[in-house]
């Protein structure tokens, strides 16, 4: 199955990440230039960093990559605890540059929203994820 995520940059660039592929577009959409080599491992969850788009984080499995240079180079910088789900999601925000917040779900693992930077992980609440009639109530 093909995952695809389309991200939109602070200065308006658009990234593509198709499976293991980064696509980015500097005119809305109508010309696509592919970022250098296929992402390492198996990407589960993708996101840039909106105020420095240089700056990617993808998940594979329970490890967190990192490039800071738009995919030219990345670097595993963290691993999430054994017995832990593979990683669902990752959210960038500006105000945590080195950092990104990792969703974790799934039968028999500590569920829950980590936050990975440098070397801590730090477990959020909800102790479990809601789903989305949980959401809705």
């Amino acid at each position: 199955m093909t995952q695809s995520y389309l991200l939109v940059a602070n200065n308006g660039a658009l990234y593509l990440r198709i499976d293991r592929a980064i696509y980015k577009s500097r005119d809305g959409g109508e010309g696509w230039v592919k970022l250098a080599a296929p992402l390492p491992g198996n990407t589960r969850a993708f996101d840039i960093n909106r105020g420095t788009p240089t700056q990617m984080f993808h998940g594979d499995g329970a490890a967190v990559w990192k490039s800071g240079d738009e995919s030219a180079s990345w670097r595993a910088t963290i691993t999430l605890q054994t017995g832990l789900s593979p990683i669902g999601c990752i959210a960038t925000e500006p105000s945590f540059p080195d950092g990104v917040y990792v969703c974790v779900s799934g039968a028999g693992s500590p569920n829950g929203v980590y936050t990975v930077g440098g070397k801590d992980v730090c477990k959020k609440q909800p102790d479990r994820v809601l789903s989305r009639a949980d959401a809705m109530r």
